[in-house]
């Protein structure tokens, strides 16, 4: 899993940040991480990233997180 960040400007020039998310042990610390993630970034775009471990390569990328509109 992998979880990614952008402002505006960079979403529109598709240049995306990385989350550290570090080490993830089982599906509680995986949400306790996004969750974390989601509150740092919420003004951001955040997207969640599914990653292929035996490939090394993304399989899925989702917008999760929507900046709020004025």
């Amino acid at each position: 899993m992998g979880v990614e960040h952008v402002d505006e400007r960079r979403f529109r020039i598709g240049s995306w940040q990385s989350c550290n998310v570090g080490t993830i042990d089982g599906e509680s610390d995986a949400i306790s991480t996004l969750e974390s993630c989601l509150l740092k970034y919420s003004d951001e775009y955040v997207r969640l990233v599914g990653i292929d471990n035996k490939v090394k390569r993304r399989v899925i990328g989702k917008i999760i997180q929507r900046p709020h509109q004025n």
